[in-house]
């Protein structure tokens, strides 16, 4: 027995070595702007999305994985990689755009938690300003293996939405026909939900997040298989996370005819359905603990920052 568990703790120093990055990437993406797009979808077109969710999880597992598999092998980070294979005028054009996008990301961030101030009555100011701060502080001033543990920490938060999805008491039978049956509206709203739910999923920031992620926390390429399973299971659970957000809302919103434009929105309507409870579930949980959100996009948003002064 002794040797076994001699044998058995190397091999978990080194799952606990090479674990996060894959969990922490698919977490944040399950930020203010995907919720608010999972939500709007289950309250627009109920269930009829849900198959777009099986493909992204598949489409989001191998960008991550070919991330990680670079920042493994090559020990740089995306942007270093770009520089060092294109040009610089198609170097600096990437990085520019890129940041501008992740620019947007962090101010819809900031727009959730705002939300939430409006939800319970509180000035936006008051809310927004102390977040702004401590996610700076920690980012700054916080050493990797702490910043770690607390991204790792709120990952777990968002099994609230998984209570959320059981309690709408939705119509399952409907949930899972869709999520193995496509099925196809021919109107501009269809589209532009569908093309959104991939677009706050699989991102640029989480491309360079990631790749970065794994390069900096020294795995090596012999633990390329843990760092492929920490990947899916991050695929895997964003979009659990995002499949009962939208059976959340079409079980309840959906079926009533509601809509809806924001997370903010959803949190309301589904009071009278579900009580307060409902709204701490929809709001609270949702746009507050987008925090584990933030903290990835304000970390982005000083790398390109630093990786630009630095390269150009």
């Amino acid at each position: 027995m002794k040797e076994q568990t001699k044998k058995l703790w190397p091999r978990l120093l080194v799952i606990l070595a090479v674990v996060g990055p894959g969990i922490i990437t698919g977490t944040a993406d399950n930020d203010a702007g995907g919720i608010a797009t999972y939500s709007v979808s289950g309250a627009m077109f109920g269930y009829q999305l849900l198959w777009v969710l099986a493909l992204i999880t598949v489409v989001l597992a191998i960008t991550q994985e070919m991330g990680a598999r670079l920042g493994i092998v090559t020990g740089k980070g995306l942007a270093a990689l770009i520089r060092e294979n294109f040009s610089f005028r198609a170097t600096f054009f990437i990085i520019a755009f890129s940041f501008i996008a992740n620019w947007a990301n962090i101010l819809a961030e900031f727009a959730g938690i705002a939300s939430i101030a409006k939800i319970y009555h509180f000035s936006p100011f008051l809310i927004v300003l102390p977040a702004a701060v401590t996610i700076s502080w920690i980012v700054i001033q916080g050493n990797f293996k702490n910043i770690q543990r607390i991204f790792l920490t709120s990952s777990f938060l968002y099994i609230a939405y998984i209570v959320a999805g059981f309690m709408a008491h939705p119509d399952w039978t409907a949930a899972i026909k869709n999520t193995v049956v496509p099925s196809w509206q021919a109107n501009k709203e269809f589209l532009f939900i569908t093309i959104a739910l991939i677009g706050t999923t699989v991102t640029v920031w989480g491309q360079f997040f990631i790749q970065s992620y794994f390069a900096e926390k020294g795995v090596r390429a012999k633990d390329l298989p843990l760092a492929r399973a920490d990947v899916c299971v991050g695929s895997f659970w964003t979009n659990i996370v995002a499949f009962f957000i939208i059976v959340a809302t079409a079980g309840t919103l959906y079926v009533k005819g509601i809509s809806i434009t924001d997370a903010a929105d959803a949190a309301i309507a589904l009071e009278p359905f579900a009580g307060a409870l409902a709204e701490v579930d929809e709001a609270g949980r949702s746009d507050a603990f987008d925090i584990a959100a933030i903290r990835s996009e304000v970390y982005i948003g000083g790398e390109y920052f630093i990786l630009c002064v630095e390269k150009f």
